[in-house]
């Protein structure tokens, strides 16, 4: 694609949604939408009306093997980078579900997300914004999330833009945006799927 813009999504259960960021060269934010309950397609509508170059995403592109707790990328963000929450194999999330858990639905609703995205011609890699802070600011310690993200998101964007920005999951959305555009540029490192910003 020739547009100069880059994109993050936070990925969200059914009825929770989506948080898009869009930012363009000078990591301005273009877009900033809460998604609330809405289709994959209404997203989708959103790139297509702005379309970037790369999206990551911050859920897993994949289920860990048949028969693991986890997959090797999360093991080796865990080692070096920070902590991660573990993605089962699907027949553990089959298995969670039957007992009537919803905790991994968002990360059914991420990998339905990237299928679409293939679909249509878009580039998306899998982040971990968690791990971008980390790399960007160093540890959090014993600091808040919000106030941890949000003194770094304060370095990584205009004074301006940082104003718009009211929620995690907008942080985290913008985080990934970020990523998306620090990837193309050759500052990430990747842990398998998992795209890392190098600092």
């Amino acid at each position: 694609m020739s547009s100069k813009l880059w994109a993050g999504v936070d990925v969200g259960g059914y009825r929770k949604g989506f948080h898009v960021a869009i930012i363009n060269e000078q990591r301005h934010i273009k877009v900033l939408e809460h998604c609330e309950g809405k289709s994959k397609n209404e997203v989708l509508e959103i790139f297509k009306n702005n379309p970037p170059r790369i999206i990551a995403v911050d859920s897993p592109k994949s289920f860990a093997p048949k028969g693991q707790r986890s997959r090797q990328c999360e093991c080796d963000i865990m080692r070096r980078v920070c902590g991660i929450r573990a993605t089962p194999d699907e027949d553990g999330i089959k298995e969670q579900e039957r007992k009537g858990s919803s905790y991994y639905e968002w990360i059914r609703h991420g990998c339905e997300l990237y299928d679409l995205f293939q679909k249509n011609g878009f580039k998306s890699i899998e982040c971990f914004p968690t791990a971008a802070w980390t790399r960007w600011g160093g540890l959090r310690g014993q600091r808040s999330r919000a106030k941890w993200s949000s003194k770094i998101l304060q370095t990584r964007i205009e004074p301006k833009d940082f104003l718009k920005v009211h929620n995690q999951d907008e942080r985290d959305a913008i985080a990934a945006a970020i990523v998306a555009y620090q990837h193309e540029n050759g500052g990430t490192d990747s842990f398998g799927e998992i795209i890392v910003p190098k600092g």
